[in-house]
């Protein structure tokens, strides 16, 4: 088997990153209560220090959070100008990720759509006025079993939907963060080439 490149790997790692719901708590808690060391991230989170620490530096390397050290303490608060993904992100992180378990669960759904290049893909190749399954199948590079289980979590989360003819189409989803998901996606051209294999 010849070897493949990633298609365009930030966004769907980003979203790897950031579907996780103690990472998710984190920035729940620092949206409403910044700055905060790291001790008091993990103290209110029930954390041990280490995992907070390793949480907080994910959220960072992805431009949700900054952090200064401050003599033997390290505190971290939300990017006030988020470059990257974070800037379409972390605005409905903003307006709808909040500190119960319901929002964090809400958010991790609405992210695990897009944790694998593929779906970024799929979600791409889907025009405005809808396709159908066999001319989508067509214009992916997977095969058909990998575009079902990929689909099946598009319209799961909502972002794509299905008629009653078997039209699938994009969605409006009605959160901020599919919203600013679906943008990102959609601003996310697909670089030439093959995607790596599953």
């Amino acid at each position: 088997m010849a070897t493949q490149t990633p298609l365009r790997p930030t966004l769907w790692r980003t979203c790897r990153i950031l579907a996780n719901r103690t990472r998710l708590r984190a920035l729940a808690l620092l949206l409403r209560h910044s700055p905060l060391t790291v001790s008091e991230v993990a103290r209110r989170l029930r954390t041990s220090l280490a995992f907070a620490s390793q949480s907080l530096r994910a959220l960072e390397s992805r431009g949700m959070l900054k952090v200064k050290r401050r003599g033997r303490s390290v505190e971290y608060w939300p990017a006030v100008e988020p470059k990257g993904f974070a800037r379409d992100l972390l605005p409905a992180f903003r307006k709808e990720l909040t500190e119960d378990e319901r929002s964090v669960r809400d958010a991790f759904r609405i992210l695990t759509a897009f944790t694998h290049p593929r779906r970024i893909l799929l979600y791409q190749a889907v025009p405005s006025a809808g396709i159908r399954f066999e001319e989508l199948a067509r214009r992916v590079p997977f095969d058909r079993q990998s575009l079902r289980r990929h689909l099946r979590k598009l319209l799961a989360r909502q972002l794509l939907i299905q008629t009653a003819e078997g039209r699938i189409l994009t969605a409006c989803p009605p959160a901020a963060l599919s919203v600013a998901l679906a943008r990102a996606v959609a601003a996310d051209a697909p670089a030439p080439g093959p995607i790596e294999s599953d």
